[in-house]
């Protein structure tokens, strides 16, 4: 009845089933999930722990924790659930794809890559195996490799909906936005409550163009007062595309106030409050971004160049300073410096001569050094 996505009619068979047997342990996962579909975390989590006091050694009961677990973002609960199930049965391959899950959210490629290759091992061309492979193909930008992964996947089981989901953000990555708009519309119809894919599709449409569908999705989702960090910072993006620069900052403020830490809400802060002329405010963004993540290099470009567009010309000379030392074989710091010294004083058309030359010895094709260079000729 799930499947058929009757899930009144499927969530009242599991509490039938319990009334007629308290400790039938695949009831409590079934009516586990029927909250998940619900919103309701809690509730799926106290269930499941009901499960695992009827039988602690249950694998699949632990499984199913971590995978709860993990599709709440508590990735060290999930881990610990996994490692429980594994504990019990070291070959159950969901609990190994589930670890394996976990790693990939943590970014810890070889590891999830030796869980995969496991889990392929014991039951060869499982769907799901096949799915996060792509995914950490994709984690690690291969995103053609990704896309054929996840079609597999979906042709060995076309009802697995993450696979869907990652082939909408693999033709994304992959600037084919009609398909990943027509993959994430598909993943929709089976989830209408993903809120955060109701987002990226928005920004998806975003980069087609400002249609009235897009602009009709974008105010149903603002006018549903998102809660959630990181669909705010999707609908930010997209207004920030339609050049509706007062909607994109208030959306990306809101997101930021939500998690003041996450350094990607703050950067897409700063470009729309460059794209509304608020370079100072731009500025302490950008600012505020390197001191989370210092070794994100476009937010240092991108403070060399709203220091330059509000002329603090000193300042910007020392964050270019600052952008040199962390990457000095890239061509564009010198090139920022030698454009700086001349809006700084003409005198200095030496000083950045020199400055244009050093960047063409670290990239003879760097077309803004070539370019500044030409016009000092």
């Amino acid at each position: 009845q799930l499947g058929l996505a009757k899930r009144k009619e499927g969530c009242a068979l599991f509490d039938e089933s319990l009334k007629k047997d308290a400790n039938h342990i695949p009831a409590h996962w079934g009516l586990a999930l029927c909250d998940v579909y619900s919103q309701k975390p809690d509730d799926a989590r106290a269930r499941l722990e009901q499960a695992l006091k009827i039988d602690a050694k249950n694998t699949r009961t632990w499984t199913h924790l971590g995978d709860l677990e993990r599709g709440a973002d508590r990735l060290e609960a999930a881990a610990r659930a996994y490692s429980s199930a594994l504990q019990h049965r070291p070959e159950h391959v969901d609990a190994i794809l589930g670890r394996a899950a976990v790693r990939l959210q943590e970014k810890n490629w070889k590891e999830a890559e030796k869980d995969i290759d496991q889990a392929l091992l014991l039951a060869k061309g499982y769907p799901l195996a096949i799915y996060l492979r792509g995914a950490l193909a994709y984690g690690q930008g291969k995103y053609p490799e990704a896309k054929t992964l996840f079609e597999t996947a979906l042709n060995a089981n076309p009802n697995l909906s993450p696979a869907l989901l990652w082939l909408g953000f693999a033709e994304y990555a992959l600037q084919n936005f009609e398909t990943s708009a027509t993959h994430l519309s598909q993943f929709l119809t089976r989830h209408p409550n993903a809120t955060r894919v109701h987002a990226l599709l928005a920004l998806v449409r975003a980069r087609s163009g400002g249609t009235p569908e897009t602009q009709k999705m974008l105010k149903t989702l603002q006018e549903a007062k998102l809660e959630d960090a990181k669909s705010l910072m999707l609908v930010g993006q997209a207004y920030y595309l339609l050049k509706e620069g007062d909607l994109a900052v208030q959306q990306l403020e809101r997101a930021v106030a939500l998690e003041p830490d996450e350094p990607d809400s703050r950067l897409h802060l700063a470009l729309a409050l460059v794209q509304k002329g608020r370079m100072a405010d731009a500025v302490e963004q950008l600012e505020n971004t390197l001191r989370i993540k210092p070794d994100l290099r476009n937010a240092e470009e991108m403070l060399v160049q709203a220091l330059i567009w509000d002329k603090r010309f000193d300042a910007a000379l020392k964050a270019a300073d600052a952008f040199q030392a962390k990457y000095p074989d890239l061509p564009a710091p010198p090139t920022y410096r030698g454009s700086i010294l001349l809006m700084q004083d003409r005198k200095n058309l030496e000083l950045a001569r020199r400055e244009f030359q050093r960047a063409l010895k670290l990239d003879r094709g760097y077309v803004p050094a070539a370019h500044n260079l030409a016009m000092l000729a």
